[in-house]
């Protein structure tokens, strides 16, 4: 198993994508941020786009869902195993959205001298589940020297993901319980090996949760701060009013 990222680990691979970022130039780099929205191009004035502001609203509502998380947390839970099952519901959350990956990937495809896409397609093929996303990050990342694909995808694990999405686990004496190869109805009968060499432990949810709980906060609040230096840059260029 990689080692789980720690604060600083995260906040230090953000803060350099987002250096190398800066080195784009800026128009492009506003296209992979923010994409415009076709659908609302021909109100435009000439020279102008509509900004899509799906991103904002999106990260917002992530945050309100981390907020509530933490405060229902913070209330107490009655034993261990009802704050391990919140957050691996919150962990799941996370590394599923759609958002942070996609803006990851784009800004990485435009620092690599590629036009921004907001359809995420590697080689031809649709990536549509967080492994093939996070490996595509994690190839574009490696390829630019920098360290955000390897924190991602020190964070993700696929088999808690899957165990806790299809319910193929049971919580007890402080482990989480892959229990999908146990069962004849998941394991259709056959005998397989797991990727893991053990069960995850309660703190290894715990620190999972917070790593994926801090990356995608310090990347939203990178993505804002960058948005309120650029709004200003491009208001000639934007026909839309931006959220604030």
């Amino acid at each position: 198993m990689q080692a789980i990222p720690g604060h600083t680990e995260t906040s230090e691979a953000i803060a350099e994508f987002f250096e190398k970022a800066e080195m784009v130039p800026s128009l492009k780099l506003w296209r992979a941020l923010w994409p415009s929205d076709p659908r609302l191009s021909g109100h435009a004035e000439p020279g102008k786009v509509f900004s899509a502001t799906f991103a904002f609203w999106e990260t917002h509502e992530l945050q309100k869902l981390l907020r509530q998380i933490e405060n229902i947390l913070g209330q107490g839970t009655e034993n261990e195993e009802d704050e391990i099952r919140i957050k691996l519901l919150a962990y799941c959350q996370i590394m599923e959205c759609d958002l942070p990956l996609a803006l990851v990937w784009n800004v990485l495809r435009v620092i690599g001298d590629e036009e921004p896409r907001w359809i995420f397609r590697e080689n031809g093929q649709d990536c549509i589940y967080s492994s093939q996303k996070l490996k595509a990050i994690t190839l574009r990342a490696d390829s630019l020297q920098l360290h955000i694909g390897h924190v991602l995808s020190s964070i993700w694990d696929l088999e808690i993901r899957n165990a806790f999405a299809h319910g193929h686990y049971i919580l007890g004496h402080g482990y989480v319980l892959l229990s999908k190869l146990l069962s004849p109805i998941s394991s259709g009968g056959k005998r397989r090996s797991s990727r893991r060499a053990e069960n995850p432990s309660y703190q290894e949810v715990r620190d999972r949760y917070e790593a994926a709980k801090d990356f995608l906060v310090t990347l939203s609040d990178a993505h804002s701060n960058f948005y309120q230096k650029m709004r200003v840059k491009h208001q000639h260029f934007i026909a839309n009013a931006e959220p604030s």
